[in-house]
């Protein structure tokens, strides 16, 4: 993931509310999780597309690709 989507992507899109919100942010970002809820995001959104329009064969391509480029 490219710094300044990192960037754009926690601050301006995690880090608008003060406050709870706020402190959880600062408890992700002590603990570099943002590119983890990044990947939870794309993970559900494979998942509903899958679902949806039944090809399953896109969801194992996408989740395949993934564990190739992490290997």
């Amino acid at each position: 993931m490219p710094n300044k989507f990192k960037k754009i992507f926690c601050k301006e899109v995690w880090c608008v509310n003060k406050g709870t919100f706020g402190y959880i942010i600062k408890f992700w970002k002590k603990y570099k999780l943002c590119y983890i809820v990044f990947m939870v995001i794309i993970f559900i959104m494979a998942f509903f597309s899958s679902r949806f329009y039944r090809e399953e064969k896109i969801f194992t391509n996408f989740f395949g690709n993934i564990i190739k480029v992490r290997l």
